[in-house]
């Protein structure tokens, strides 16, 4: 017969909860790629899982600094749209609210937001690009197309910026980070440096082909590539 005080209870060691946490997680992203695999058109291939891992981390962790289109101006273009896999969008503080807040904004907001994008262009792998101007009737035409191209390409990363919302230095001077010869100017932008211009007429289909095409492969069945 035992007194209570007398049982000595086991409770897991530390290192036991974080391999049962690592497990966890583990589990979560095999279900995310199975789920991503069947939600998609063409059936993803094994080279594309380290990409597929890598988004759906940065949105679980919702690394970027900037908002997403429909919390900016641009939210009357994307407001008919899913709200899943919308472009980031940066623009003027409570430009949502105001289209015109980029007017009133300081200095130092317009270097703030300049220093965001280019830090998100540079620490990307690969980001698709649409620099535009609130003066630009065709900008705003190609605004939903944009947004469309990137729900096409839900695993790339897209990104919309007020040309007149940010620093001037950012996009002329001595040393910026593209440099613009018209407007809309969408491009694909690989670790910084822009990889390709497009200029063809703006088309969800168009966008998204030309600047992340699909890799033609065969498809696969999601269980073959869980047990490779």
């Amino acid at each position: 017969m035992h007194s209570a005080c007398d049982i000595v209870y086991d409770t897991p060691s530390p290192k036991t909860q974080k391999m049962n946490m690592c497990n966890i997680v583990i589990c979560i992203l095999v279900v995310l790629i199975v789920y991503n695999s069947l939600s998609q058109t063409n059936m993803c291939v094994p080279h594309e899982i380290p990409k597929i891992v890598s988004s759906m981390a940065a949105n679980l962790l919702n690394t970027s600094p900037l908002p997403t289109a429909e919390e900016t101006s641009v939210s009357e273009k994307v407001a008919d749209l899913k709200k899943e896999n919308l472009p980031l969008s940066a623009d003027a503080k409570g430009s949502k609210e105001n289209k015109d807040a980029y007017k009133t904004s300081t200095d130092t907001e317009k270097k703030d937001l300049a220093q965001k994008v280019e830090t998100e262009i540079k620490s990307s792998k690969e980001i698709v690009v649409m620099f535009w101007a609130p003066w630009c009737g065709h900008c705003h035409n190609a605004m939903k197309p944009f947004s469309e191209a990137s729900q096409l390409r839900p695993n790339t990363k897209f990104l919309m910026v007020n040309a007149e919302a940010v620093d001037k230095k950012l996009l002329s001077g001595d040393n910026p980070i593209v440099k613009l010869t018209h407007f809309p100017f969408i491009c694909r932008m690989e670790n910084g440096k822009m990889k390709k211009l497009f200029d063809s007429a703006p088309t969800p289909e168009g966008i998204a082909d030309e600047m992340d095409p699909v890799q033609d492969s065969p498809k696969a069945d999601p269980l073959d590539l869980l047990f490779q």
